[in-house]
């Protein structure tokens, strides 16, 4: 106790704790009406969980004992426990139920992910940022015989070369400064009779490539600082937003490594190349943020008035940028008590990215457009409880309350 209060022992022992410390005192214990109290308390510049416990002897208090935790401490432990609690990302949750659209432009896409999840070899999955790459290359996983397997995934462009390199193939004991004793096995391993997905890859620096290549071709890993090579079994999938031929032209891009990825190949298009999806994937999204947002206002009215202008929107971002919107329209939404309340002008205002389409489409005009043209989708309840790629959240029970809830679409409210 003095170490932690910095102070002498000889300086504090038999004083009063009321007088030195009024938070460490035990007053509250021996009235009896708690036998035990926990605060957060600050002393000598750290913070500790305080903990007082009554001592009973046949149900007679007797004593007291206070007791000191380092907030540091059980941070720790709590990260440790919530690091062993949760899957390592070991695990692919989207299957093709998850992708919901009905545009020929995504069943199209849909179809050929799906013959390639008959096939073991190497897949190379392009498309935009914020298309659901990641998310077709866990349904291809999901549906192939590889599915009880590691789905491991890795972003290329996320690490330095150094930690790169040894993320990937591993290191052996004493191989470089900071080393783990005992060496690490690396990804390339812990995808062992899986699959390992290689997101952006066109960003990996030019020296990992020959590595790369290398498991690709001999199906063997060697360790950083040794010279065995491990045998792997293992599938590859690999993503890109860049045209790989460009970047094989600029020098940056080894063409042999493109070859052996270019097997099976997979598109994924862009929002703005299936319009007819933007409103079933717009009206998840807000669904599930005005959830998350404790806002009971009906979904499919709030947002009828905006449909025009997000389907005449260009979508850079695609699938990203439209629940990143749907996000900020709900915490929008959270202050208005009504559908009447809603001040559409207000939140374009807020909204660069849609005020040049929305200058385009007078606001008053807006929803009675939407009645006349919106077009009511037919969703598809998804089976497995998620929708659109990047997407955490869990809309299971979502699927009836959409499909009564878009009857609104047809009745909508001027605001």
């Amino acid at each position: 106790m003095a170490r932690i209060l910095g102070v002498p022992a000889s300086d504090v022992v038999g004083l009063d704790l009321r007088e030195w410390r009024w938070m460490l005192a035990l007053d509250n214990l021996t009235t009896g009406a708690n036998s035990a109290i926990e605060s957060v308390v600050t002393l000598g510049g750290r913070s500790f969980l305080l903990t007082h416990t009554a001592l009973l002897e046949s149900g007679q208090l007797t004593g007291a004992l206070l007791k000191l935790t380092d907030a540091l401490a059980i941070q720790r432990a709590d990260t440790m426990v919530r690091s062993q609690r949760k899957p390592r990302g070991l695990t692919a949750r989207y299957h093709f139920d998850h992708i919901v659209g009905s545009s020929p432009a995504l069943q199209r896409t849909r179809a050929v992910a799906e013959r390639c999840a008959q096939s073991m070899a190497t897949v190379l999955i392009t498309g935009e940022s914020g298309t659901g790459k990641e998310l077709f290359a866990q349904a291809i996983h999901n549906a192939s015989l590889r599915c009880e397997r590691p789905f491991v995934a890795l972003n290329c462009a996320s690490f330095p070369e150094s930690l790169l390199e040894s993320e990937l193939f591993g290191y052996e004991d004493g191989s470089f400064t900071g080393a783990r004793k005992g060496g690490k096995a690396g990804l390339f391993e812990t995808a062992h009779t899986g699959t390992i997905f290689l997101d952006e890859i066109g960003d990996m620096p030019i020296s990992l490539q020959t590595r790369l290549l290398r498991v690709l071709q001999e199906r063997e890993v060697v360790r950083l600082g040794s010279q065995q090579p491990i045998p792997v079994d293992l599938r590859v999938m690999a993503a890109t937003h860049c045209n790989l031929r460009e970047r094989i032209q600029s020098g940056c891009f080894r063409a042999d490594l493109y070859y052996r990825l270019n097997i099976l190949r997979l598109a994924i298009p862009s929002l703005r190349e299936r319009p007819q999806d933007i409103s079933v994937l717009a009206l998840k999204l807000l669904l599930s943020s005005m959830r998350r947002q404790g806002c009971n206002l009906p979904a499919d009215q709030a947002l009828g008035p905006l449909m025009n202008i997000l389907q005449r929107y260009d979508w850079p971002g695609n699938v990203r940028e439209l629940e990143n919107l749907m996000e900020r329209f709900a915490v929008f939404l959270s202050g208005c008590r009504s559908i009447s309340n809603i001040n559409y002008a207000a939140f374009l205002d807020e909204t660069e990215e849609l005020s040049e389409t929305a200058a385009s489409t007078p606001l008053m005009q807006l929803a009675l457009e939407t009645t006349d043209s919106f077009v009511r989708p037919h969703i598809e309840p998804p089976t497995h409880g998620a929708w659109s790629a990047g997407h955490d959240g869990n809309l299971a029970d979502d699927d009836e309350t959409v499909g009564e809830n878009f009857r609104g679409m047809c009745c909508l409210t001027r605001p």
